[in-house]
């Protein structure tokens, strides 16, 4: 029995070892797609930002691998054990109207990451 956990144990670090990690930053919108300012409270102030890390080929974003939503005023998110391929990140915004931005500008992440790196991104409107 005490072999299968030291050997259960050795897995799980060689996995975390062939794995990409991810801290994405968000840069939230100032203006709603009308150029009017989104109020910092009150109705229509942001709630939330969505990240998605995904697939990414020729610069378009693929398939979503991971997402996450953080509460406003938080604006950062901690992907871990993503694949080491070549990868995207985006984010939308929500409002408390219950509203969804697009897109942010994809963030692409170049070349195949090397495994057990962290790497910090910053995406914006």
């Amino acid at each position: 029995m005490k072999r299968f956990a030291i050997l259960l144990a050795l897995c799980s670090l060689v996995g975390i070892a062939h794995a990409v990690n991810i801290e994405a930053t968000s840069v939230p919108p100032t203006l709603n797609v009308d150029d009017s300012p989104i109020p910092a409270s009150g109705p229509g102030a942001l709630a939330s930002t969505r990240f998605e890390v995904g697939s990414c080929a020729a610069g378009e974003f693929g398939t979503v691998i991971q997402a996450k939503i953080v509460a406003m005023p938080d604006t950062v998110a901690i992907f871990a054990g993503l694949p080491v391929q070549v990868l995207c990140v985006r984010a939308f915004w929500k409002n408390n109207l219950n509203e969804e931005s697009t897109s942010s500008a994809v963030v692409v992440l170049g070349a195949a990451p090397s495994a057990g790196s962290i790497i910090v991104v910053k995406v914006s409107p």
